[in-house]
């Protein structure tokens, strides 16, 4: 115990007493270095932000990224595209795509007659532009459409196509919704807003029309709505299923619409508790769910969606950059599976060659089968490393079911963990946190979460690194997280700036500190009461070979850094290079732009090594500072004589005193260890074969 305090206290003069405070001020200056990145300013001139600067270590430790799709993958800039009504399918002509959404046919179908869904249309359009949280503000223009102020861009959308479409909405006042249809004025009474969540994935509202009828239109997930449906058409239900999954396939997000007609006694009813529960400050949540699950019932399917939601700029080359680096990407969304499929296509998540396993069942039991099956199926295949290009879809039903059962979750892990991407959808906020806390506690390696939304702040929360993207869905996600950033694809650039700053410290460390190793911990041993020889020679040794082994790693570092910056073609060249004989072709340009910036890397280690030799008659150290360099090419044969009586000493040759044919032998002086370190720099004598 003594010898142990002893070389604690020894050993202690390697840390400095401003160690710490260095550290913090390291910290600091790399969140300055990530807030004034040039490359991570987006076109609108706003850059990212730090909140948490002891965090910066860890984004070079990031293993798994958990991200959300909506605004974070995407642009979150809703375009109306296409619907089916009635089982009648309406989007613009092949050549005009990308144009915006002619409701012309639409129009024509209403007013004319011509096909048996005009009052769906008209429906259809009305629940566009009254089925929202919206407020327009009118233009300074009066014959021009207001501009609306949605919370959500869907909504946005939807009110645009409703405009273009003759349903304009034009006021919102308390308990009052103002349309004007056609150029005539409509006022509808508001009655109720059941507003949409995460858990109800729907939202409805409640109305009275000029008329005096009551009515509940109702948007949201085809799930929700189709479960509620009363008896309808087989032919037009199958239609319009048919044209909800091409829109899904197309990569689209959909929503289902449908009305129902309340009659007075019912709404009398349902509408005095409703009141009573708006007013009661217990449970009040609890209870309104409980009350739009009594009226939302019955519905009549009128018409389905189609918006698109296009992907942010360089969102693919940023995820090929992560996969490239093994950093494995999971997709967390409350879309489609068929939506969620298309745009994990899009951002060259999946991959057309690698095997796809979908797990999308209705029951526990075929969950736990669906599992068990594809355990077998990699096992028996021999795919279950975790260097294989597979690809994992989970719908949220299944999460459902896997995360109560700790069997379950510990079978989705293993599978999980063997695939290159994972896509959940249909997820809540719950499940995204559920997830992440789950990979999070069983892997090796730094967790970092990144989304837009409030639905996401739970997620961002439970990882390690939370970064938050400011969209436009508000603020909640970049107060809630570790970092702010404005796109998807800055994203890769923290973790740039991470492992450049990271190689910075290591090459100084290796510069100046590291080759002083041996020769401090030489001394300090001999400065031990007790010389045990077996701890001397293994720590002497152990410390010689730290500068090579730091060396390598900071090659290591300094040639991953260069892969994220990149082609596909560099990084392949990197992984083959560190690999193979074409090491030397990042070995050699790495070190010589460090000695180009003031850094004595690989130039300084060449020349400057240091090592020990040991008398063991008197136990006194003779440094030598010279060490043999070998070449791969050539051989160099050391020859030992010339011992005396009380010293043993073997002498080096140095590389610029070899013969021109490379066959050299060395003879060595018997000196006393005095002489053998004042006479280091006279010449040694050589003979030749």
């Amino acid at each position: 115990m003594s010898i142990f305090l002893q070389c604690l206290v020894l050993f202690s003069g390697f840390i400095p007493i401003s160690l710490y405070v260095t550290l913090e001020m390291v910290q600091i200056v790399q969140g300055m270095f990530i807030h004034k990145d040039e490359k991570m300013v987006d076109q609108n001139g706003r850059g990212p932000d730090v909140k948490m600067f002891s965090l910066n270590s860890e984004l070079g430790n990031v293993k798994y990224v958990m991200s959300d799709k909506t605004g974070t993958l995407t642009q979150n800039c809703m375009r109306f595209r296409m619907c089916s009504v009635g089982g009648v399918k309406y989007a613009n002509r092949k050549t005009r795509r990308d144009k915006e959404f002619s409701p012309r046919k639409l129009i024509n179908h209403m007013t004319n007659g011509e096909m048996n869904n005009a009052e769906q249309i008209k429906e259809f359009l009305i629940a566009c532009a009254l089925c929202h949280t919206a407020s327009p503000e009118k233009n300074s223009n009066a014959d021009e459409r207001p501009f609306f102020h949605a919370t959500s861009p869907d909504e946005h959308a939807l009110l645009d196509m409703a405009a273009n479409a003759g349903f304009v909405f034009t006021k919102r006042a308390p308990g009052k919704c103002v349309l004007n249809v056609m150029g005539r004025k409509l006022e509808y009474d508001l009655l109720a807003v059941l507003e949409f969540d995460s858990i109800r994935k729907r939202m409805s509202v409640i109305v009275r029309e000029p008329s005096g009828k009551y009515k509940l239109y109702i948007k949201g997930a085809d799930q929700k709505i189709f479960e509620r449906l009363q008896k309808v058409s087989q032919k037009e239900m199958k239609r319009t299923a048919g044209h909800l999954q091409q829109f899904a396939i197309g990569g689209y997000r959909t929503l289902c619409f449908a009305v129902r007609t309340i009659d007075n006694a019912t709404f009398a009813n349902w509408y005095r508790v409703y009141l009573a529960t708006i007013n009661d400050t217990s449970n009040r949540k609890e209870k309104l769910a409980q009350l739009a699950e009594e009226i939302e019932r019955d519905l009549t399917l009128i018409g389905v969606s189609a918006i698109e939601d296009r992907l942010q700029k360089d969102v693919p080359e940023t995820v090929a950059r992560l996969l490239s680096a093994d950093i494995r990407v999971w997709v967390l969304t409350g879309d489609k599976l068929e939506t969620a499929v298309n745009i994990g296509n899009s951002c060259r998540l999946l991959s057309v060659r690698a095997p796809m396993m979908v797990l999308s069942t209705n029951t526990e039991r075929d969950t736990r089968m669906q599992l068990r099956k594809y355990l077998q199926m990699l096992g028996k295949q021999g795919l279950a490393r975790r260097d294989q290009h597979i690809s994992l879809i989970v719908d949220a039903t299944c999460l459902d079911y896997i995360l109560v059962s700790e069997r379950e979750r510990d079978n989705f892990l293993r599978l999980a963990l063997c695939c290159s991407a994972v896509i959940c959808c249909r997820c809540t906020p719950i499940q995204k946190a559920a997830i992440t806390r789950l990979v999070k506690a069983n892997v090796s390696g730094a967790v970092l979460a990144i989304g837009d939304g409030a639905n996401d702040v739970a997620m961002l929360q439970e990882a390690d690194v939370g970064v938050g993207i400011s969209g436009q869905e508000g603020m909640q996600a970049a107060l809630a997280s570790d970092y702010t950033i404005t796109q998807f694809s800055v994203g890769i650039g923290l973790a740039s700036v991470s492992l450049l700053l990271l190689s910075m410290i290591v090459n100084t460390w290796i510069s100046f500190y590291i080759p002083l190793l041996p020769r401090h911990v030489g001394g300090m041993l001999y400065m031990l009461p007790i010389k045990p020889l077996f701890l001397v020679v293994v720590l002497v040794d152990v410390a010689t070979l730290l500068p090579d082994i730091a060396l390598k790693v900071n090659i290591f570092l300094s040639s991953f850094r260069r892969s994220l910056r990149a082609d596909m073609q560099d990084a392949m060249l990197w992984q083959e290079g560190f690999r193979g004989p074409n090491f030397n072709l990042l070995y050699q340009p790495i070190f010589k732009i460090c000695d180009i910036v003031g850094l004595k890397t690989y130039g300084g280690l060449e020349s400057n090594r240091y090592g020990f030799a040991f008398a063991q008659d008197d136990g006194q150290a003779v440094t030598q500072m010279d060490l043999l360099q070998g070449c791969s090419d050539s051989t160099a044969t050391i020859r030992t004589a010339g011992i005396e009586e009380s010293h043993e000493q073997i002498s080096f040759v140095k590389p610029n005193e070899r013969s021109v044919d490379d066959r050299t032998v060395v003879s060595s002086v018997s000196k006393s260890p005095q002489q053998v370190v004042d006479s280091s720099n006279a010449p040694v004598s050589q003979e030749s074969k």
